[in-house]
């Protein structure tokens, strides 16, 4: 749900390119006209979750394949110009095939305006001759701004819309449904705010009844409204990776850095442009003070000295960030955990999940199982069929069982042990769990005794959705 472009067209400079060549040349030119607006870019590939095999490609993207072609003939990569929105998918075929699509209503109708005028570009750099609609009839740019340039019309789908996903959400609520999200990804659930979630912040079940009788006075949700001042949108690209990306504190790695002087750094531009736009100066002093712990920050005596002064004025309002409460996140499978908004998450070089801070680890890895009929083994027999403790383990280190709780559908076990001989001194929570089907195994770490009780409720807070039982809520 929601608005964006998928445009289709034929680039008559490339029929002959191969389409990788191609896709690659896209991802490669983008970045050179965008300027400051460039996230990142990926690709080429194929992209597609399919087995080539099969020919069975989710995507509506075989834009001049036989019906005797079973192979995936398009090319996908990805360009990023904004966080917290979708990337800019490319596609590309043989004969100069092109596809690009993405979402723009998480963003607005300043940023879809400007998106076309870079995709227009890209039309006029590579001779694309783009179709109004796709073969199937679907429009490219459903507000016609990309065709016709029509501003206001931009706006005016952009209201409608959001009238019509408050409406949605408002039903969700009144079913019972809580911490819901508004052009939110799925993955993480930001658990300690709400009811309603955006990229800029909650919002109360008033905003959308409000927002509902009168659309106008949701524009506050949208980063990127108005075309210009450049100022609103550099800090509204900060705010987004405050809300979202930010896990205040100081960076585990030069990763985390870069996020946090990339938020200096917008709110600086901001500041620049304009000295009189509202900004959120608090949580600014505090990212400056986290990044001083790393080296101490280049920044001008002045700034430093209005940053201290505002951030004091400001010290009473609530905070941003939806990091700085629990976050309910996917591991493997279909499993997921909450954890704290704060934690680092990573994959090791086995493919296995975790989440850390300086003193606590938390790793769910998970298998699927069926029987030779291809039937789900059910959670007792997984549970019995795999050892908690390792042969080389010594069961009498191990503290008493732990049941994982009342859940009508998840039956498994713990048990929590000291580890005095690692090089750093930890309790470690070894727990396993199943569904029919399905087993995750998790193992928590951390160096204080005072947090066992966090490493139990973490463990318990394990669930699992399957694909087919997903809710669109």
């Amino acid at each position: 749900m929601g608005i964006g472009l998928d445009l289709t067209g034929v680039a008559r400079a490339r029929l002959e390119t191969d389409p990788e060549e191609f896709c690659r040349e896209l991802c490669e030119w983008l970045p050179t006209i965008t300027g400051e607006f460039f996230e990142g870019a990926h690709g080429p590939g194929c992209g597609h979750d399919h087995d080539h095999e099969d020919g069975e490609c989710g995507h509506s993207h075989d834009l001049g394949a036989s019906e005797d072609d079973d192979d995936c003939r398009m090319v996908l990569g990805t360009v990023q110009f904004f966080p917290s929105t979708e990337a800019l998918f490319i596609e590309t075929g043989p004969g100069g095939l092109l596809r690009l699509s993405t979402k723009t209503s998480i963003l607005g109708p300043g940023y879809h305006r400007w998106l076309c005028g870079i995709l227009g570009k890209l039309g006029e750099e590579f001779d694309v001759e783009w179709k109004q609609f796709d073969e199937e009839g679907n429009v490219g740019d459903e507000t016609g701004y990309f065709f016709y340039q029509d501003t206001a019309r931009v706006d005016h789908e952009m209201l409608v819309w959001l009238k019509l996903a408050c409406e949605a959400l408002l039903q969700y609520q009144e079913r019972g449904y809580e911490g819901l999200g508004l052009s939110m990804p799925i993955s993480p659930q930001f658990l300690d705010f709400g009811p309603v979630l955006t990229v800029l912040g909650p919002r109360s079940t008033e905003w959308l009844q409000q927002v509902i009788n009168d659309p106008a006075r949701g524009k506050d949700i949208f980063p990127w409204w108005h075309d210009e001042p450049l100022a609103l949108v550099f800090r509204n690209r900060a705010l987004c990776r405050m809300w979202d990306a930010v896990c205040w504190r100081t960076p585990l790695d030069e990763q985390e850095a870069e996020l946090l002087s990339s938020v200096h750094n917008d709110l600086c531009q901001a500041y620049e442009l304009d000295p009189s736009v509202s900004l959120p100066w608090f949580e600014w002093n505090e990212i400056v003070g986290f990044l001083d712990e790393e080296h101490e920050l280049e920044i001008e005596d002045n700034l430093r000295q209005t940053l201290n002064e505002f951030a004091i004025a400001h010290e009473k309002e609530p905070r941003i960030g939806y990091r700085r409460g629990n976050l309910r996140t996917r591991t493997s499978g279909g499993w997921s955990v909450v954890v704290p908004g704060s934690f680092q998450e990573l994959i090791d070089d086995e493919g296995n999940w975790g989440s850390q801070d300086d003193l606590r680890q938390v790793w769910v890895s998970s298998i699927s199982i069926v029987d030779k009929f291809d039937q789900p083994i059910p959670a007792e027999d997984l549970l019995a069929s795999d050892e908690l403790i390792e042969d080389e383990e010594d069961p009498s280190t191990y503290g008493p069982e732990v049941p994982f709780g009342p859940d009508e559908q998840i039956i498994g076990t713990a048990r929590i042990r000291q580890e005095t001989d690692a090089e750093t001194p930890h309790w470690q929570l070894s727990g396993k769990c199943a569904v029919a089907g399905e087993i995750a195994i998790t193992t928590i770490l951390y160096q204080n005794k005072s947090d066992e009780e966090w490493a139990i409720a973490t463990w318990r807070s394990l669930q699992v959705q399957r694909e087919d039982t997903d809710d669109d809520a």
